[in-house]
């Protein structure tokens, strides 16, 4: 079982999140303790993740209350906790910190806010479908969540008080994709289409108290290339685009 495959895949976020390998239960080949033999393993490894303009704008009503998104950026670091079964399946979950930097204006003023560093979480379960040699067709459904209080907003450069305004987020993600084995290394390629319930609460500058925003691209595209140089351990990259542009990078060891 030394041969890796393509991958199509499904994943469901709740926030935008990375797809990551559809043949990720099959990449790391040995573990450092449990036997390869056994139908179970475990893997860890941690998670950057690196939101670079999302493209989502304000909702209808929002906008009619002149709204306008300009920009929003975020990071996430995070750990990981991988289960998998029969090198088929993993069940996992991710959990870490995250603040979003969001800039807006209202009529002609412009805000910039960044909100605290707060409990990001992630899981979900990938499974391989159909493999045939270095091919494989797969899926991936995925849960998480975000909220937090903001640290700061400025009003056209100069402090501001941000009172108790909120910024949170959810969302679901299905994601086809495919991966091959090329060498050390299973590059992969795919589209997913999210759906996100976003906001900002508590507005106190504002007499529209509570803004959705709007995704205007449900579909997206990602690519990505994953690198295992030894059997126990991976490292990869991900970028994605169309619904959102950002860039993940991540590592993992097999125990």
């Amino acid at each position: 079982m030394k041969d890796l495959f393509f991958i199509f895949l499904l994943p469901f976020y709740l926030i935008s999140n990375s797809v990551g390998n559809p043949g990720n239960p099959y990449v790391i080949q040995e573990g450092l303790w449990i036997s390869d033999k056994l139908s179970v393993c475990v893997k860890a490894g941690s998670e950057g993740y690196f939101i670079l303009n999302e493209k989502d704008r304000f909702d209808k009503s929002a906008r009619e209350a002149s709204f306008h998104a300009l920009r929003l950026d975020g990071v996430a670091a995070s750990g990981l906790v991988r289960v998998t079964l029969f090198e088929r399946m993993d069940i996992y979950s991710l959990l870490g910190s995250m603040h979003m930097e969001p800039r807006f204006k209202i009529n002609e003023i412009i805000y910039k806010a960044k909100t605290e560093n707060r409990l990001w979480w992630k899981a979900g379960t990938k499974l391989i479908l159909l493999q045939w040699n270095d091919t494989c067709l797969g899926g991936d459904i995925n849960f998480s969540g975000y909220k937090s209080p903001t640290e700061y907003v400025d009003r056209n450069g100069a402090a501001f008080p941000s009172g108790d305004f909120k910024f949170r987020f959810k969302q679901w993600q299905i994601a086809l994709g495919l991966s091959t084995k090329i060498g050390y290394f299973y590059p992969y390629a795919g589209a997913a289409i999210i759906n996100k319930d976003m906001r900002m609460d508590e507005l106190s500058f504002s007499e529209k108290r509570r803004v959705l925003f709007k995704q205007p691209h449900r579909a997206g595209a990602f690519i990505g290339v994953t690198l295992s140089p030894v059997s126990t351990i991976l490292i990869a990259a991900e970028a994605r685009f169309i619904n959102e542009n950002s860039i993940t990078v991540n590592a993992e060891i097999r125990f």
